[in-house]
């Protein structure tokens, strides 16, 4: 059986694509609590709530941030799309949540996974090291992803 490899995967904010990811790494947590009784054996957990976060960076490149083209290209795409994505409103800051759609193997629906959610754009960090700068950025979801073949 043939593995996947990451080259092929994309990450999509709502319809467009975000060019030069790589790294993407989706988590999914189960909170566990002790529901263990005195004594017994081995201990025991009940399921709590669940959370997850789909993860990635992106290389810069040296054009011009364009968020409004498809694919997303240039500088700090995930830097202005959550400036974007959380307006000051007076002293507070409301923030909007994204839909993103992450393919494994992009364009291909017989071969890998999809995966769909929502949720805020949580944190971007921008690295500028002595090798390719890139951009990290994280999305924290308000429910669980579908995914399909």
């Amino acid at each position: 059986m043939p593995r996947l490899a990451g080259k092929q995967g994309s990450v999509y904010l709502g319809a467009n694509k975000i060019s030069d990811i790589y790294n993407i790494t989706f988590e999914i947590e189960l909170d566990l609590a002790e529901a263990g009784v005195k004594l017994e054996t081995h201990e025991v957990y009940a399921a709590g709530r669940m959370t997850s976060r789909l993860s990635g960076e992106r290389y810069i490149t040296d054009t011009a941030t364009d968020i409004s083209g498809n694919p997303e290209v240039g500088g700090s795409v995930w830097g202005k799309n959550i400036v974007a994505n959380v307006p000051a409103s007076g002293n507070n800051y409301v923030g909007a949540t994204v839909l993103w759609t992450f393919h494994t193997i992009d364009g291909s629906s017989v071969k890998g996974f999809t995966l769909n959610g929502e949720g805020f754009l949580e944190r971007v960090t921008q690295n500028n090291p002595r090798g390719a700068v890139s951009e990290l950025w994280e999305i924290r979801n308000i429910s669980l992803p579908t995914v399909t073949n």
